[in-house]
């Protein structure tokens, strides 16, 4: 059978973009340029980031708090306990995200986060439905409510979803982005690629930016991204009048925004109640001298809410449920050093949930990860830059979520306490080891299933490429994709 022309093969596809706004709204319009789509439809920041022919624009602020102007439109087919149960997991990742927005429209309620999502369910159920709609393309993996119930419901639907996401940022050397299909599985292909490029190590020759990786080799210290300083800006982005222009115009209206989603005074006072009742409650104590005489495995929490658990985590986005795990897998002989992400010290809630035994002991924040990556028996994340590190400095990885180097020799997925057991014992036997070949191979398969980008306005001044490269880049891999069929 003949394959059809890209003009004829995207003709008949009816396409949902979801969130490529800011830096990244001219992707459709450069997509567009090499395919006209039956329909296009766009959530987007604003009207103004709509530059191609749209069936129909929605406003990203409206569709988090489902704030849907033409509901009545989509409501023919009601929502049943046959959707509700084949969505359950959905269910309970999307009460999750809401703590996001806790503080909005009395969300910190059970009433009024199931209420909004059964609302969303519907609307978007009818609207994948009702519009045909044959492919979603998400600028970034969905974290903020509706876009991660539009993924759920595309699964579901047997919809094709195509998206995009970051590999670990280096800074000023590596800013790079990869296509995937599915949150849990990520770069498919990765696992293939290892292999070929390990029996294969004479055509290995690594990229730039990933040669940089091996910086992590001998420390991390102001090399990976914090998300609270760049270092080594390139000065002639910022001698333009039209970026500060530019940039100033983009915070009036991200501010007037949420203004709209934090407008109710009855809401400031939740969270000023909501603050105050932890006043009373005791404050953890953090050791800033562990032990690296013990053996032990670090464990190395995260910044929340964030995409990286939720929904990247799936269940572990409960970060004690990961603790609890180890305190019954790792032998009693080894301690459990845990570290508060450094933006965040340790949550309240996360905090209140922990039930440490003796050896289990939370570490300063403050404390570099390097000494406690390289000094350990194992490094256990959900999806952290510190499991990357690890990786890179030949130490295993116990991974409770889903991210790109989760296919990495060395790097064991975690679902239950019977992985775990396996793992931590294949170590302690010495049938784990990561050859310097191993992570050349592994790396090369990254260079090949991801490209220099960003999905992402805050990694754009670490970046070499101008905006409208960066939409080319992503427009042309996007295009490459939807072909792949």
């Amino acid at each position: 059978m003949q394959r059809p022309s890209n003009e004829d093969y995207f003709g008949t596809m009816n396409i949902f973009y979801i969130n490529f706004s800011g830096a990244l709204a001219r992707v459709p319009e450069y997509l567009g340029k090499k395919h006209t789509s039956r329909n296009v439809h766009m959530v987007v920041n604003s009207d103004k980031e709509v530059r191609v022919q749209c069936r129909n624009s929605m406003i990203y602020r409206d569709c988090i708090l489902g704030r849907f102007g033409d509901i009545d439109k989509y409501s023919e087919y009601p929502i049943d306990s046959s959707l509700l149960n084949g969505l359950c997991e959905c269910e309970s990742d999307v009460l999750k995200m809401m703590d996001r927005y806790q503080f909005a429209y009395g969300l910190l309620t059970y009433e009024a986060r199931i209420n909004l999502y059964h609302k969303q369910l519907k609307y978007w159920y009818n609207y994948l439905l009702q519009e045909n709609i044959d492919v979603c393309f998400f600028a970034v993996i969905p974290h903020v409510i509706f876009d991660y119930i539009i993924y759920c419901l595309c699964k579901h639907l047997n919809i094709r979803t195509i998206l995009l996401y970051r590999t670990t940022i280096l800074l000023n050397k590596n800013i790079s982005v990869y296509i995937l299909n599915d949150i849990e599985k990520h770069i498919c292909r990765l696992a293939e690629c290892y292999r070929y490029h390990l029996a294969n190590p004479d055509k290995t020759k690594l990229s730039e930016r990933m040669l940089a990786y091996f910086d992590l080799k001998y420390g991390n210290k102001e090399k990976t991204f914090t998300g609270v300083e760049i270092k080594k800006r390139d000065l002639k982005k910022y001698l333009s009048p039209e970026r500060y222009i530019k940039s100033l115009s983009h915070r009036i209206a991200f501010a007037r925004s949420w203004m709209k989603l934090w407008g109710r005074p009855l809401d400031l006072l939740y969270r000023f109640i909501y603050k105050i009742s932890f006043l009373s409650q005791s404050k953890p104590i953090f050791q800033n001298n562990p032990d690296f005489n013990r053996r032990f495995i670090y464990v190395a929490l995260h910044y929340q809410p964030e995409c990286s658990t939720s929904p990247m985590g799936g269940s572990f986005v409960h970060q004690d449920l990961m603790i609890d795990i180890l305190m019954k897998s790792v032998p009693k002989d080894i301690m459990i050093y845990v570290k508060a992400h450094l933006r965040d010290g340790m949550s309240r809630m996360l905090f209140k949930r922990i039930r440490a035994d003796d050896r289990t002991v939370l570490i300063d924040p403050s404390l570099n990860s390097f000494d406690l990556i390289t000094k350990s028996v194992a490094v256990a994340t959900i999806t952290g830059t510190s499991g990357w590190e690890a990786f890179l400095n030949n130490k295993p990885v116990l991974m409770f979520g889903n991210y790109f180097y989760q296919d990495a020799p060395g790097v064991f997925k975690i679902k239950t306490v019977k992985d775990s057991v396996s793992a931590i014992s294949m170590m302690l036997d010495g049938k784990c080891v990561i050859s310097d070949d191993m992570i050349v191979a592994f790396l090369k398969a990254v260079d090949e299933n991801s490209f220099p980008g960003w999905v992402d306005n805050r990694y754009a001044p670490m970046s070499r490429l101008t905006e409208d490269e960066n939409c080319r880049n992503i427009a042309e891999h996007l295009a490459a994709e939807l072909m792949c069929v």
